[in-house]
């Protein structure tokens, strides 16, 4: 490689400053306003994905899906969903969600529009939502969602996860 060794004081320009030049020219097309910048740093969270039942610590994950998961109501139940990068993402690949909640929503079938159970609960991990359930449900047929809330960023809901809880406390 041969160097340029021009001087920069009698009008000519070294190669170290053409590549310095060049670089604060692409860094200045990539810089972001203020206004942008304040909604786009971790962008809107996709759509929570593999929303999952456990029935308690030692059991495992059951996952929605064509049969319902079952659940007992004296053990510790939780339902989980992961947050992955909706495309617009900057943070894309590898989203960071830190100050992200889930939002869930519990209800009965055909009492969707009222669910009886709405919490909002911090992401573990910054893209996991998980809701432990704190009391027991009796026994019947139930249908639970989450979406995900950066800031005042929302996703769309998860379609409604059917679950059932059998036997009695």
């Amino acid at each position: 490689m041969t160097r340029d060794r021009r001087s920069t004081a009698t009008g000519g320009w070294t190669r170290r400053s053409a590549f310095m030049g060049a670089m604060v020219a692409v860094l200045g097309a990539l810089s972001v306003s203020p206004s942008q910048a304040a909604t786009s740093v971790a962008g809107t969270p996709g759509t929570p994905t593999l929303p999952r039942v456990s029935a308690g610590p030692y059991e495992g994950y059951q996952f929605c899906g064509a049969t319902p998961p079952v659940v007992y109501p004296s053990v510790f139940t939780q339902f989980a969903a992961t947050v992955e990068p909706s495309e617009g993402d900057p943070s894309y690949p590898y989203p960071s969600y830190p100050e992200m909640n889930g939002q869930f929503e519990i209800a009965r079938p055909g009492g969707e529009d009222a669910p009886f159970i709405q919490e909002t609960r911090p992401a573990n991990g910054g893209r996991a939502l998980s809701l432990p359930l704190a009391m027991s449900l009796p026994e019947g047929s139930y249908r639970w969602r989450v979406r995900a809330e950066d800031h005042s960023l929302t996703s769309s809901w998860t379609p409604w996860c059917d679950f059932t809880v059998r036997g009695t406390v």
